[in-house]
């Protein structure tokens, strides 16, 4: 019996040992979804702008790339940091207000970021993929080897530097510059459009809310979190924490946006769909009233078969109708041909010459 407990604790303690040991990619899966949004998004931002759309779905794509509806130059996305983010170090340096917080009227200017969580999608994985506070997860304590597929070198993960929420010295977690790596090797990458667009949006839309996990709390009931988030106050933080934390109900003072940026694209992609839909509808119900027109014309022409028939046996006997002629015209020929041979007149006998022959 003492010799099945000591198993029994043995196999505990090994399953233990071996759950620590295993190495984790924190925040791959919802990277990964995050990333092909945003991907499809560019390749049906590229296509609308060439057809010159400008319509509910034209700015919700600009939103979910920009952040706004009024337009930007993708090269100039690609290869420069937003400006914005110079706030971190001068302005506001609390991870949680950029990328976790709720934001509603009321607020004093130094509470308010220049990009908060569902600004656009690339905004959105500056809060998913740089590192927190002293490098977390990528730190000593910390069982991850990645990040959004990204080694701690590729991040600049380094100790006692990171973006939390702990207030340090302007600039000496070096913030900006863990920033500036998330939107080298992890934002950029995803503003390249992969060619595809239309249904493939909608899917890859579809599958990125899936991994939305409802987090209701703190008087919210409509909150959803994407990556990983420890139960405290400060959600996103980035003090152990490194994640994004959605608010369908925000209302955000200064801003012209409120709801987070998929919510409009979800509905834009919608009232496309019906567009579409109804478009089809259309050119459908054209051809079925051609074709009906088509049918009513041919019905209302005379259908006379006879006359074309007659005409048809007229003009193929001529000959024997020449003929039938002829012969009418020379019944009596054979009469006086006999009457000239005889010299005799050929007169047939009177009906009363015959009747009294009769009674005789």
């Amino acid at each position: 019996m003492l010799l099945k407990i000591w198993m029994l604790i043995f196999v505990f303690l090994l399953g233990v040992s071996a759950d620590i040991n295993v190495k984790k990619e924190y925040n791959k899966e919802e990277y990964n979804r995050l990333c092909k949004v945003l991907k499809a998004a560019v390749g049906a931002w590229e296509e609308v702008r060439a057809k010159g759309n400008e319509d509910a779905l034209k700015k919700a794509l600009e939103r979910t790339i920009f952040g706004t509806d009024e337009g930007r130059n993708l090269g100039e996305l690609k290869n420069c940091v937003p400006k914005d983010y110079n706030d971190v170090v001068s302005k506001l340096q609390a991870r949680f207000l950029w990328c976790g917080d709720w934001h509603q009227e009321g607020e004093t200017p130094e509470l308010k970021p220049s990009r908060w969580a569902g600004h656009s999608a690339p905004h959105d994985l500056v809060c998913l993929c740089t590192v927190g506070n002293n490098s977390w997860p990528l730190d000593e304590t910390s069982t991850a080897i990645t990040l959004c597929g990204e080694e701690k070198s590729a991040l600049k993960a380094k100790k006692n530097e990171g973006w939390g929420t702990i207030i340090r010295p302007s600039g000496s977690a070096k913030e900006k510059e863990k920033i500036d790596a998330t939107w080298d090797r992890v934002a950029k990458p995803c503003l390249e459009g992969d060619g595809r667009k239309g249904a493939t949006l909608k899917d890859a839309l579809n599958i990125f809310m899936e991994k939305l996990v409802p987090t209701p709390g703190n008087n919210h009931t409509n909150r959803y979190r994407l990556g990983e988030n420890s139960s405290d106050g400060y959600p996103c933080s980035g003090n152990g924490q490194v994640c994004v934390m959605y608010y369908n109900d925000t209302k955000t003072t200064g801003h012209k946006y409120s709801m987070p940026w998929w919510t409009d694209l979800a509905d834009a992609l919608k009232t496309e769909e019906k567009k579409e839909e109804q478009k089809k509808y259309e050119e459908e119900k054209r051809k079925k009233n051609g074709k009906n027109q088509e049918k009513s014309k041919h019905q209302e022409q005379p259908q006379n078969n006879d006359e074309p028939l007659t005409a048809a046996l007229k003009s193929a006997n001529p000959d024997k109708q020449e003929g039938e002629k002829d012969n009418t015209q020379n019944i009596s020929a054979p009469l006086a041909t006999i009457e000239e041979a005889s010299g005799t007149l050929l007169i047939p006998p009177c009906s009363w010459l015959l009747g009294a022959f009769l009674l005789i």
